[in-house]
């Protein structure tokens, strides 16, 4: 039920249109300043990047309910960081690059908002990035060579995965994501950044995968790859069936993080949503969260930390070799 239901119902007659014209003037440009901040900022933000998987509403920012919580991210970061900031984000077009205001970096990170510098595996270019990495891992691991990588990379491929799965699976500690930032940020490594046209040549056999009996026999729990696999597979099943298992695992992650972030405060399953009934006449101005959405605030306490290298970094392995190995590895068997 929308709030103009829910004021129709309870005050016959009255709409929020008629309602805004009780409102003095500068409570009424507020709201309108508000509504309209918020609908051009969360444009950039992805929905899964909420811990309940939806964008916020107006009200919910008015009530502070649940639906403004990131899906992950340290509290410097939270959306009122976002609110507050929104002009350099923009003046940035949402892109994160080494150089630019570390802070401004990691909440382009952590809330998603450019599609190739993330932990969102619902980015495909992210998600096809922790699959050849993932599978780099197992055979490096095993002690079997990973021709395919950049000399050196080793190091930042490992501390991409292990913050990604941190991302995904709820905790307080942001140790790992905070280590591949700063490694992001003054190195000279960066994801593979994958062109539209890469990426339209992939859609067709994610959603086609099925499970592989023979896996089964491999490893039982997907999440055990990276763990058990390299001293299970050999090199022929590593090469024959390592990328199958990276999809594996991968999805599982997804999975349990989703399930738990459900369960965990503020998550869907543990506090659900309840409308409350708001009018604008009580909202509070003032507070933290309604302020940085209303207010041009853009020196919020911002320390400036800037490192000097400004172009982009090279990748850690070449996307058209990397596209070429995923769909050898599973563009034909999704066709199975």
């Amino acid at each position: 039920m929308s709030m103009d239901d829910l004021t129709n119902i309870l005050m016959p007659g009255m709409g929020l249109e008629d309602e805004e014209e009780m409102c003095d003037e500068d409570m009424l440009a507020n709201h309108r300043l508000a509504k309209k901040n918020l609908k051009f900022i969360v444009a950039k933000i992805p929905a899964k990047a909420f811990k309940q998987g939806r964008k916020p509403s107006i009200w919910d920012i008015y009530t502070s309910s649940p639906r403004v919580i990131a899906y992950c991210c340290p509290t410097r970061l939270d959306l009122r960081f976002v609110f507050s900031c929104y002009d350099q984000l923009s003046d940035l077009w949402f892109i994160a690059k080494p150089g630019q205001d570390v802070d401004v970096n990691r909440a382009i990170w952590y809330w998603g908002m450019d599609k190739s510098h993330s932990f969102l595996a619902e980015n495909r270019g992210i998600y096809y990035n922790l699959l050849v990495m993932v599978f780099t891992i197992a055979h490096s691991r095993a002690g079997y060579p990973t021709p395919w990588i950049a000399p050196g990379t080793e190091p930042f491929v490992n501390q991409f995965v292990e913050a990604w799965v941190a991302y995904v699976i709820p905790g307080e500690n942001f140790s790992k994501p905070e280590e591949f930032l700063a490694t992001w940020t003054e190195g000279k490594t960066d994801l593979m950044v994958f062109t539209e046209g890469q990426l339209d040549a992939m859609k067709f056999w994610p959603k086609g995968m099925k499970k592989k009996k023979a896996l089964n026999d491999l490893l039982w729990n997907p999440m055990d790859f990276l763990v058990h696999g390299p001293g299970l597979l050999t090199q022929r099943q590593m090469d024959e069936y390592g990328m199958l298992l990276a999809y594996e695992f991968v999805n599982k992650v997804l999975c349990v993080g989703k399930k738990a972030q459900d369960r965990s405060p503020g998550g869907r399953m543990a506090d659900p949503v309840v409308k409350h009934l708001l009018r604008i006449q009580d909202v509070n101005w003032k507070a933290p969260l309604v302020r940085a959405l209303v207010e041009d605030d853009d020196d919020m306490d911002l320390e400036r930390h800037t490192t000097g290298q400004k172009q982009r970094a090279e990748a850690w392995m070449d996307s058209t070799q990397a596209i070429a190995m995923l769909q050898q590895q599973l563009g034909d068997r999704g066709q199975e």
